[in-house]
């Protein structure tokens, strides 16, 4: 019973999140009919990118297969609320006032934004609600200050409503998750003839006509680009259009992490199995004479056969009961551990789905189970068992038993093959160059007041600011950027370098990012040849760039870059610069991500209006975090940081999904060790056990009883290593499905399986033993007398 808790215990948890995550359908009307459109630029290695905004009303209006759509920014838009003379930080997302319908989505009071409705309009969600407002049902019509401006509150969301998801964000998800939305206001229209195509900043849900395939809705897609494409070459040649289900755009981030949890904890749970199937094969030997006797009392096979099943799922009934006991408990350990981004993952629980499956696989467990011993124990031969007794098992259950240790032990090999191989990739990504120092570094998100209108005017507050902050006792420098390292997002412009401008469509994408004040020099970036930024690169002075090594390889190859002039594209604020500076390759995206062409921009001459900011310190710099507030507050009372981190546990954030799988999936590995081990050792006991009475007979003829020893050990290893070489076959042959797992080291790693097939040998010699030395205990006279 202890065993079959175990087994189907963690299967339940397993079970619990995988569904909560990956299986249950979204909690929108008719979830099937959504779906997102996004576009993607192989050639740049864009995928999944956004859309813009001229684009995506023009694919509204074309497509025959869409009742409706609805758009919101793919970023989460950092602001402060002012209540009772307090800022308190919040993070939103702009949406088409008409995306609430479109996902049947209902609020809990009021009502949701509509058509006409201006930006000082305001849907909460269920956490602020109660984190603010303390579950007040009145808050409805409540008017605060949002940043500069008034908003006032027109419903609340329910507890469980989602939108964006973080697969959904672009920029910057360093700061955000999906799950850290607080409210949402109307997306700003442009203005009639402002729309750019190239400014791709917006995620697309659309809900299908009834009756439309998601094949019928992807062709109608297709139609539609394709002209967007012809009439606008410039800004979408090389583009194409993709329509996913909202489903699994929700979770594909985490979708094989998932099915590779599932599967590993299957594997535990055949572990488990096998081990209960051993002792129900040692408890059948042990009742041999009993099912004889019943035969000759008149019991057909299948009754006998019968009976075994039903106490097997009696036992295996009554493990699941304490299983769902064990995964209530842990289920929510997990959902704890869990990196704070996973999808969906607020939405897991121990439900009536979970409780038929582990029933499900109690049922399952015990009908194996049972059947295995069962059909061994049906077969008796009565005159033998009731005229002379039993005294050793059959060489037919004897040979069953063998098999199952070998299973045992292959399919535990196949575990820790995994488990090391993930530990070794983590390890792996953990010695990447991120390319910056991030020792003594803290990290926060501003919004330029609204008052600073124009670019000159924030150009003076940034500098005010700098200013101000570098007069913190305790800060050595402080700068900025539109996106820092390990966040995930990305922002793209078209690149060409003079005199070799490719025709429209045809143009190279780079990453594009602002450097503000000292950021190199704040992040310790090196800048490799030529020089970086300086004040006297404003407004006013000839447009410069600095790019980084990959920009410079894929744009110049062995050329030199210094002193050449590059056009960027639209969507970019300068559209022709000379290259001042090379700095060195930056991980933007995760460790294990190559970098990719970056060109930097001067704040000075492309001013962001939500810079992200980094502050070097002389200590902690979370101890220093109150007086750089203090320090923000000076320059702009309503100036309020949102997600102030260090840099060290961004870079923590960003292997966090790493982590959590290694762990569980070492624990597993652990688990899979003693459950092989005690798999070993249960059959060596019973082993010797039965065969007393030859041991007995072979020492009294004079047999050495280390011989005897060495003899069952042998046959125990024996069993080992035929379990070992078919896991690690089937280890190598499953290599592909965890590839998407590893990184700096393949699944068919020399090191790494022969590191686990000696740690598997040795723990199965130590099992073998410590029954296997009961022979030298074994008295001949006494066993033969009594016998």
């Amino acid at each position: 019973i202890l065993t079959l808790v175990i087994g189907i215990g963690v299967n339940s948890a397993i079970f619990s999140v995988v569904h909560g995550v990956l299986f249950a359908p979204l909690p929108y009307a008719n979830p099937d009919q959504l779906v997102t459109i996004w576009t993607s630029h192989p050639e740049a290695r864009r995928q999944y990118n956004a859309l813009s905004h001229a684009n995506a009303r023009d694919l509204e209006s074309s497509m025959t297969t869409v009742a409706s759509m609805g758009m919101l920014e793919a970023r989460i838009t950092p602001a402060s609320l002012l209540l009772n003379g307090e800022n308190v930080p919040v993070q939103g997302a702009r949406v088409t006032p008409g995306l609430f319908g479109l996902v049947g989505a209902q609020p809990m009071f009021g009502r949701t934004l509509q058509p006409g409705d201006d930006p000082g309009t305001i849907v909460i969600s269920h956490a602020l609600w109660q984190r603010l407002f303390a579950g007040d049902p009145a808050v409805v019509g409540r008017t605060f200050n949002e940043g500069r401006s008034a908003a006032t509150i027109v419903g609340v969301m329910p507890k469980g409503f989602l939108l964006p998801y973080p697969s959904m964000l672009q920029a910057p998800v360093s700061f955000a998750s999906s799950s850290e939305v607080d409210f949402w206001i109307p997306i700003l229209e442009p203005r009639p003839g402002s729309m750019t195509r190239s400014e791709r900043m917006l995620a697309v849900v659309a809900r299908l006509q009834d009756g439309v395939s998601l094949d019928e809705a992807r062709a109608d897609l297709d139609v539609a680009w394709r002209q967007l494409v012809q009439a606008y070459p410039q800004d979408n040649g090389g583009w194409s259009a993709h329509a996913i289900p909202l489903h699994e755009q929700a979770i594909a981030p985490v979708r094989s992490t998932m099915l590779l949890l599932l599967g590993s904890v299957g594997v535990v749970l055949l572990i488990a199995c096998v081990n209960v199937a051993n002792l129900m094969l040692a408890r059948g030997v042990a009742r041999h004479r009993e099912l004889a006797l019943r035969a000759a009392l008149g019991a057909r096979r299948s009754r006998l056969l019968q009976q075994v099943i039903v106490e097997s799922l009696v036992l295996s009934s009554l493990g699941a009961a304490l299983a769902l006991v064990f995964a209530n408990w842990v289920t929510p350990l997990l959902v704890s551990w869990a990196p704070a981004d996973t999808p969906r993952i607020d939405e897991v629980t121990t439900n009536w789905t979970v409780v038929l499956f582990t029933m499900a696989i109690a049922i399952l467990c015990g009908a194996i189970v049972g059947m295995m011993p069962g059909l061994g124990a049906s077969r008796v031969s009565v005159r033998e068992s009731i005229g002379e007794g039993v005294r050793t098992t059959g060489d037919g259950r004897r040979r069953l038993r063998g098999a199952l240790v070998a299973a045992e032990v292959g399919l535990a090999v196949v575990l820790s093959i995994g488990a090391v191989l993930l530990g070794r990739s983590f390890i792996s990504v953990l010695n990447v160059d991120a390319g910056f120092n991030g020792d003594r570094l803290l990290t926060m998100a501003i919004n330029a007041p609204s008052q600073y209108r124009d670019d000159a005017q924030r150009t003076g507050f940034y500098q005010r600011l700098f200013q101000r902050l570098e007069a913190v006792p305790g800060v050595v420098s402080a700068g900025g950027t539109t996106r820092l390292p390990l966040g995930g997002a990305n922002s793209s412009t078209q690149v060409a370098v003079e005199g070799r401008i490719p025709p429209d469509g045809q143009w190279p994408e780079a990453d594009f990012l602002r450097a503000v004040h000292r950021y190199f020099e704040t992040m310790g970036i090196e800048v490799r040849r030529g020089r970086g930024f300086t004040d006297a690169d404003n407004a006013d002075a000839p447009r410069v760039v600095v790019i980084n090594e990959a920009f410079a390889r894929k744009m110049f190859g062995d050329e030199d870059p210094l002193g050449r002039q590059i056009h960027l594209g639209p969507s970019s604020p300068v559209r022709k610069a000379t290259v001042i500076g090379i700095v060195n390759d930056l991980r933007h995206q995760r460790l294990d991500v190559a970098p990719a062409a970056e060109v930097y921009v001067n704040y000075l001459q492309a001013v962001p209006v939500a810079p992200l900011l980094v502050v070097r310190t002389t200590g902690d710099p979370m101890q220093l975090a109150p007086s750089i507030r203090a320090a923000l507050r000076e320059v702009d009372p309503r100036l309020i940081p949102g997600n102030v981190k260090t840099m060290e546990a961004l870079r923590s954030a960003s292997v966090s999904e790493r982590l959590f799988v290694m762990g569980l999936i070492l624990a597993f590995g652990v688990l899979a060790l003693v459950l092989a081990a005690v798999g070993v050792y249960g059959v060596l006991s019973l082993v010797v056990a039965e065969r007393t009475r030859e041991i007995s007979i072979r020492l009294a003829l004079g047999a050495s009883p280390r011989g005897l020893v060495t003899l069952i050990v042998s046959q125990a290893m024996k069993l080992t290593v035929i379990g070992v070489v078919g896991g690690v076959a089937i280890a190598i042959a499953l290599s592909p499905l965890v590839a998407s797992q590893l990184f700096g080291v393949s699944g068919a790693d020399p090191l790494t399986i022969g590191g686990v097939v000696a740690a598997l040998l040795t723990v199965a010699l130590v099992a073998a033993a410590i029954p296997a030395a009961r022979v030298l205990r074994v008295d001949p006279v006494k066993t033969l007398r009594c016998d």
